[in-house]
């Protein structure tokens, strides 16, 4: 029974489920970027955040819940039984027109099909070892490898009957030719004969002893196959040497090579081991799905011996299997054997349904390698210290520097001016208001901004407004800013800000303002009490602090900024501007020629400590 090179496009099976859990392909900062946004921590920062455990606790409990390696070399789950012995070990009495059927298949199963494929089993493997060892006899000539080719195509035919195989091919123009290397997934050891029914191929394995041996031995008598001892499989060069060879000889079959190593239960395609890849020639990607309605073909081979495991296979319904010829690929110029096995691999797993795993089939026998471990290590590494080759040192702060902050320099209210490089903003003393400022740059979730007062003049009413904005200044129009922060900013979705107490707002006061986490401005005085100003603010988005020179308050120097970590503390970084250039020449006022370019506007504090201070690194 056989379905031979029919182009089928409709699925004759559902995709296999990913498991219990809904799980995303995203890489590991992706997720713990979207972690902390989930929890309100907007921080793309190379930097450690509490939240990130989170990540790694989840991740643990989803591989004890739903392991996604492990139970790739078990049988994959039915959604629904199938009258088989072995998809229902936990037997429940339904009905008894149920329990009927059941041991009416069971009958014809044991008691019909199973002798019968035993025979042509038997037949198959017999007809294979006599004639071949026949042919072996024959001098080397077409009529050998002409002989050769019909009594493999042959058995192996005799032997897909045997398990009543349905098989569908497609894409058979793009069949494996002489000269190069054919690799498929694997799932049991009858995708030899699932391939080779279709074509010949030259296998590549180990001696093995017993009726294996007795099969290998014939078989290489008429038949150009590579065969190894055990001690030569580890001999790396010595098989790529073999297999360099052979695939040179364009009179050879093709290769057929598995190269995950081991069986998997064909829900997923696992690492490919490079070697094959290695050689340099043409690779024939082969992608086979078999149906597990009719009959697993997964072999276990820790829990069932070859015997033991054909009985299970000749006594299930049918062995329904789809084959897929992809079109041959090379290595592509620049890359390396790993990156080849790996595209080979996706292409596999795409066109089969497969899930395409980064892990090691060896993990079936073997503990898990430290280099996966020190792999994972290494990519949260980077979401701490940031990728080491695409950072610049800061000369004062090293790779800790947060950053150069000024305030804007390009949006301000009407009445002000700038100096010192953008540190120190001045409002003329006759108005209250247009004394809106902005920072020169984004500011971070718990960055505490640094700021003193300079000078007040007490005839207004009010004082200092601080808050933040996700509004980026530079994107507003040209009547932007308004007069006020309160309420002509603070009544739109994207503006928060707050006053500061007048009590608090006195020349040489300095005070720290910032947005935590949960949104909460704090404003912390010069008696470092912390003030909660007002709660809102969404930190979802990048955020521009917002520093409005109102009322009372006429002049304000931006000391800096910086941010405690758990390991370390991190600082702004402002440039200030070099000795040789005055104030009046540093001083950016918007208004030329404006009242707050007068004498008093361009005077700064002349105190030794005052000017240490403004001329110090911030924070």
């Amino acid at each position: 029974m056989e379905r031979g090179a029919k182009e089928k496009n409709q699925h004759l099976y559902k995709p296999y489920s990913n498991g219990i859990i809904a799980k995303e392909l995203s890489s590991l900062e992706q997720e713990i970027q979207e972690l902390r946004a989930n929890g309100t921590t907007l921080s793309s920062e190379p930097e450690f955040e509490m939240a990130d455990i989170m990540y790694f606790c989840r991740r643990g409990v989803e591989s004890i819940v739903d392991d996604e390696v492990t139970k790739r070399f078990s049988a994959q789950e039915l959604e629904s039984w199938n009258l088989l012995t072995r998809s229902n070990y936990n037997f429940r009495h339904i009905s008894l027109r149920l329990s009927v059927l059941w041991g009416l298949g069971l009958f014809i199963r044991y008691g019909f099909l199973l002798p019968l494929r035993v025979t042509l089993a038997a037949s198959g493997i017999g007809l294979l070892v006599v004639l071949t060892t026949i042919v072996g006899f024959l001098p080397s000539g077409w009529l050998r490898t002409y002989l050769s080719e019909k009594i493999h195509l042959m058995s192996y035919r005799i032997c897909v009957r045997s398990l009543t195989a349905i098989i569908t091919y497609h894409n058979s123009e793009n069949k494996p030719k002489n000269g190069g290397i054919c690799v498929a997934n694997h799932t049991t050891p009858i995708d030899v004969i699932i391939l080779a029914n279709d074509g010949c191929y030259s296998m590549v394995g180990q001696i093995h002893g017993g009726l294996i041996g007795v099969v290998q031995r014939a078989m290489v008598k008429s038949s150009p196959h590579i065969w190894f001892e055990r001690s030569e499989v580890k001999d790396r060069h010595l098989v790529a040497k073999r297999l360099s060879n052979h695939v040179a000889d364009k009179t050879k079959h093709p290769i057929l090579i598995f190269p995950e190593g081991t069986c998997i239960n064909n829900t997923s395609v696992m690492m490919f081991k490079k070697g094959s890849f290695e050689i340099g020639c043409t690779v024939y990607p082969v992608a086979i799905k078999y149906d597990p309605r009719f009959g697993d073909a997964f072999w276990n081979s820790s829990k069932f011996g070859m015997v033991n495991y054909l009985l299970r296979m000749m006594s299930s319904w049918a062995i329904v299997c789809s084959v897929w010829y992809l079109p041959p690929m090379s290595r592509e110029e620049g890359e390396d054997a790993v990156q080849f096995a790996n595209r080979v691999k996706a292409a596999i797993a795409t066109q089969g349904g497969l899930v395409d795993l980064l892990w090691d089939g060896g993990l079936k026998r073997g503990k898990v390698k430290n280099t996966f471990k020190e792999e994972q290590q290494k990519l949260y590494s980077k979401v701490l210290v940031g990728d080491q080759e695409d950072q610049e040192f800061c000369p004062t702060h090293g790779r800790h520097c947060l950053g150069p902050l000024s305030f804007h320099t390009g949006v301000l209210g009407t009445q002000v001016c700038l100096g010192l490089g953008g540190r120190y903003v001045e409002r003329a003393r006759e108005t209250f208001q247009n004394g809106l400022t902005f920072s020169s740059r984004p500011v971070r979730i718990q960055e505490k901004i640094h700021l003193r007062v300079e000078l007040c003049d007490q005839h207004w009413n009010g004082a200092l407004r601080l808050g933040f904005t996700s509004i980026p200044p530079s994107s507003c129009g040209p009547l932007f800013p308004p007069a006020m922060a309160i309420p002509d900013l603070a009544t739109t979705y994207g503006y928060w800000a707050a006053p500061v107490p007048s009590s608090l707002n006195m020349p040489g006061a300095e005070l720290r303002f910032w947005v935590t986490p949960q949104g909460v401005l704090v404003y912390e005085g010069p008696n470092r009490v912390k003030y909660l100003l007002l709660k809102g603010v969404d930190v979802r988005s990048p955020l521009w602090a917002v520093i409005d020179v109102y009322g009372q308050t006429r002049a304000v120097l931006l000391l800096g900024s910086k941010k405690k970590q758990i390991f370390h503390m991190r600082r702004s970084c402002p440039v200030p501007p070099p000795p040789s250039v005055s104030y009046e020449d540093s001083c950016m006022c918007v208004n030329k020629g404006h009242p707050c370019c007068t004498p008093w506007g361009n005077r700064l504090p002349t105190d030794p400590i005052t000017t240490k201070q403004m001329h110090s690194s911030p924070g």
